[in-house]
């Protein structure tokens, strides 16, 4: 049989016409807001909004920010069905690929991003010398973080080495001489067994930190620290607490978990020298008093509020970020007592270990006597 022209062309055409007519049971499905980032058609939906910074109820802020761990959720491709979440799982469509899981705070490895999130500078800055709600504040952080660090078995952080932005000017045992109510109070002697730790920024003319270390006595001595002559960049740069640690761990090798002392010698802030005088005022100290002793664990509320407001001083929080950060290598040491010295003026922390108390007496009027300053007692 033979076909006309016309009658060929039909029979060449129709597969291509049949071809293009979709069957009305089949959707057709655009591209979704996944597939579109690039163009700006993200669903309203699908954005982040109204993120807090804080975190742990609220309480503490963090320079690392609330997202961690994130990444580009994975692009799904077009598929035929239901869409997904009207109706089930579309059919033959891919298992969506999930980031992974962040690691505990206490697993091995664990990085900054899985870690609670330290407190970070509060802000406005205070309204004034010595603004009172504002240390309060920051000192409750403090004490909040150190307690869920405890809480959740963190390990302990690894900070990048003080090598890398650092040169150690000096690192020689010294002969140091501590005022007398630091020795009543630390059982620190005048005298050889120091070890001597200066730091600058690489490539800076000052020196920025200037420590020493008493292995035996489980002390570390703040000497001078200024902030402001810390210059390293940003990448190289470390917290004094992180650089303290280091250098104590150096000094003390196997001894590195007897840290109980971290004295600050003649302070110069004038924030932390209100908090001291306010916090003398708040327990009902008379005004010549001249040595203060403030807890939080087992206290009455005027002593513990004024705990928390030396905590939130300069001066105090890097021992809390030692005492947090290094919580294992200490043996879960936790911040016992500060001492406040209003003579020197000076701030001694110490660290306890074991179980703290759930009430704690009165002892501001026990007397020390050292040896070697025998004439007045001193009062604590």
């Amino acid at each position: 049989m033979r076909l006309s022209p016309s009658k060929l062309l039909l029979l060449v055409a129709f597969p291509l016409f049949k071809a293009s007519v979709v069957p009305h049971d089949i959707p057709i499905r655009q591209p979704t807001g996944l597939q579109t980032l690039d163009n700006d058609h993200v669903p309203q939906s699908h954005k982040i909004r109204g993120l807090s910074r804080n975190s742990l109820a609220g309480t503490f802020q963090t320079a690392h920010g609330i997202l961690k761990n994130s990444r580009a959720p994975p692009i799904r491709p077009p598929s035929r069905g239901p869409s997904p979440g009207r109706g089930g799982k579309p059919q033959n469509e891919p298992s969506v690929q999930h980031p992974p899981e962040p690691k505990a705070p206490n697993s091995p490895g664990a990085t900054i991003g899985d870690r609670i999130p330290e407190p970070g500078t509060l802000r406005p800055p205070p309204s004034d010398v010595g603004d009172w709600n504002y240390f309060l504040k920051s000192g409750t952080n403090s004490q909040k973080w150190l307690d869920a660090v405890f809480k959740s078995k963190q390990a302990d952080f690894t900070p990048i080495s003080w090598e890398r932005g650092y040169k150690r000017v000096d690192h020689a045992p010294i002969s140091w001489v501590p005022d007398a109510e630091v020795q009543a109070i630390t059982k620190l002697e005048s005298g050889p067994g120091y070890m001597l730790m200066n730091y600058k920024s690489e490539g800076a003319p000052t020196i920025a930190f200037n420590n020493i270390f008493h292995k035996d006595k489980g002390a570390i001595v703040a000497l001078v620290n200024f902030k402001s002559q810390d210059v390293s960049a940003p990448a190289v740069r470390l917290k004094w607490s992180d650089l303290m640690w280091q250098s104590w761990k150096e000094t003390a090798g196997d001894k590195a978990n007897s840290l109980r002392w971290v004295v600050q010698d003649n302070i110069v802030n004038a924030h932390t020298e209100s908090i001291m005088i306010q916090a003398h005022g708040k327990v009902g100290f008379p005004p010549n008093k001249n040595i203060g002793k403030f807890w939080y664990h087992g206290a009455d509320d005027s002593m513990k509020e004024s705990f928390l407001a030396l905590a939130g001083t300069d001066n105090v929080r890097g021992v809390f970020r030692i005492a947090a950060n290094y919580r294992n290598e200490l043996d879960n040491a936790w911040v016992k007592n500060i001492y406040t010295i209003k003579s020197g003026p000076h701030i001694i922390v110490e660290l306890g270990r074991g179980p703290r108390p759930a009430k704690r007496s009165d002892i501001q009027g026990k007397h020390i006597r050292h040896s070697s300053w025998k004439k007045q007692p001193i009062t604590i």
